[in-house]
């Protein structure tokens, strides 16, 4: 059995009322071409559903504050740390977040694997 790779999800950053700066790093074991994106938005479930509702980066729908999609990068061969400002932000709201990594696994078939969700609340405007 090969090893499947491991995502973290790190932390939130530079908070402020309309802007964060999340972190998170991936080892891709042994798999190769690994597409590295951040998962946010203001419905946990949705962020928490994103490996079992989809197998790809492409077929995750966005659905405005509630969930969005961002690639961080698009060919990982070994283990890297990956940093997002992301902004325009609600303020005083709870945002929840998690790093995650595209791949194909042994059976040849594309797999989406996330870290844990985590969480940062934007200050009161």
């Amino acid at each position: 059995d090969e090893d499947i790779p491991e995502v973290n999800t790190g932390d939130a950053n530079n908070i402020t009322d309309d802007y964060a700066k999340i972190e998170g790093d991936v080892d891709m074991n042994d798999f190769d071409n690994g597409i590295v994106f951040f998962v946010y938005g203001e419905d946990e479930s949705q962020v928490e559903d994103v490996s079992d509702d989809y197998d790809t980066y492409n077929d995750i729908d966005e659905d405005d504050e509630d969930l969005q999609k961002v690639k961080v990068d698009s060919s990982l061969d070994d283990d890297d740390s990956y940093t997002l400002g992301i902004s325009n932000l609600n303020d005083d709201t709870d945002y929840y977040y998690r790093m995650c990594v595209q791949y194909e696994n042994e059976d040849g078939d594309d797999e989406i694997q996330c870290g844990d969700v985590e969480s940062f609340t934007t200050d009161e405007d």
